[in-house]
């Protein structure tokens, strides 16, 4: 998954929407700018995810700059580890996400909760 300057119009994740296996190993590479991959939900597309349950945040990289100079892109690898809920996910470089850098892994195609409805 490439995000930033690769030739895609605007700050997006491209693509925004990845189809993975669990065992799946997903790279996000940051080409441009200075931005983060990180865990949102459904409900909260621009907000970390909390899970109420064990108390935890879902995961994020940390910002991942991108040197221009010598090229050098920052990749964060997330494993897929389930596959029967969607990952949902957001750049968290304000205001990266409400500009439209924001995807899912293995969202559902039918519902209310489909990656056009996020």
């Amino acid at each position: 998954v490439g995000a930033g300057a690769d030739g895609t119009p605007g700050l997006v994740f491209n693509p925004q929407v990845v189809t993975a296996a669990v065992g799946d190993l997903i790279n996000f590479e940051f080409h441009g700018g200075n931005h983060t991959v990180t865990q949102s939900s459904f409900a909260n597309p621009c907000t970390q995810q909390f899970n109420t349950v064990t108390q935890q945040n879902g995961f994020t990289s940390p910002f991942m700059p991108y040197d221009a100079a010598s090229g050098q892109i920052g990749v964060f690898t997330l494993e897929v580890t389930q596959t029967a809920n969607p990952i949902w996910f957001f750049c968290a470089r304000k205001p990266h996400c409400k500009g439209g850098m924001y995807g899912a892994i293995n969202p559902p195609t039918t519902g209310e909760k489909t990656f056009a409805a996020f």
